[in-house]
């Protein structure tokens, strides 16, 4: 159950009504609670957790194919973009773990500003997946171009950004997004 104090402050019971007899015959129920918000709550963060990529706040990889199952509308036409940053493991060994997740942050930052009605993710250690429609293939390439661009002026400490974009379309090239 969902319960209200007397601060209008909600929290959560799991109560069990016992029906009591009466020597009398006399039938009265007795209900017995436990407020259970924070386990409530862990189950949430829990949940949150299982399809959110902690570092970047974006969804992961399996967080992204639940979102897209519920999501897509088999009439209108996709775009999925993988970006893969090129030579991440050496960028988390020559200049620290610190530096490759700011690389991280920048690049989850520069596709959220990008792609606004899209579904972004973070799929693995150094990809992100970008599912989004569009209503023609220039509006398609115009939105990669740009990425590219934007993709360049990421420099993080002297290093600059190098990276793969791979580009498929859906429904054309395929209609599973667990492939």
């Amino acid at each position: 159950f969902i319960n209200k104090k007397k601060n209008g402050e909600l929290f959560y019971l799991k109560d069990k009504i016992v029906p009591v007899k009466t020597p009398d015959n006399k039938q009265y129920y007795i209900s017995i609670a436990t407020d259970i918000s924070n386990e409530f709550m862990l189950k949430k963060k829990l949940k949150k957790a299982q399809n959110t990529d902690l570092l970047t706040g974006l969804l992961n990889r399996n967080g992204f194919i639940v979102t897209l199952n519920d999501k897509v509308d088999p009439e209108k036409t996709y775009a999925l973009i993988v970006v893969d940053i090129k030579d991440f493991k050496m960028i988390n060994q020559i200049f620290s773990r610190k530096t490759g997740d700011n690389f991280l942050l920048k690049i989850a930052n520069t596709l959220n500003e990008h792609f606004k009605n899209a579904v972004i993710a973070r799929v693995g250690a150094d990809d992100f997946a970008v599912f989004f429609e569009y209503k023609t293939l220039d509006e398609l390439y115009g939105k990669i171009e740009e990425l590219i661009e934007e993709f360049k002026n990421i420099n993080l400490n002297g290093i600059d950004l190098s990276i793969n974009i791979g580009v498929a379309l859906y429904p054309k090239d395929d209609i599973d997004f667990a492939q």
